[in-house]
């Protein structure tokens, strides 16, 4: 015999965050990330164009 849910109760506690960031310290590590991403994205076609003047 099927179970038919007819309501979902869903109880949640929002609180601010207790550690506040400071916006120039995100914008920092925003920074970095990009910076990672690129640099991993250069090694990566880098690599490519080696080998494809291997070929």
């Amino acid at each position: 015999m099927p179970l038919e849910i007819r309501e979902l109760v869903i109880r949640v506690n929002v609180r601010d965050n207790e550690r506040q960031i400071d916006e120039t310290e995100i914008n920092r590590k925003i920074q970095e990330m990009k910076t990672k991403i690129v640099k991993e994205c250069m090694e990566k076609l880098l690599s490519r164009i080696d080998h494809l003047n291997t070929r």
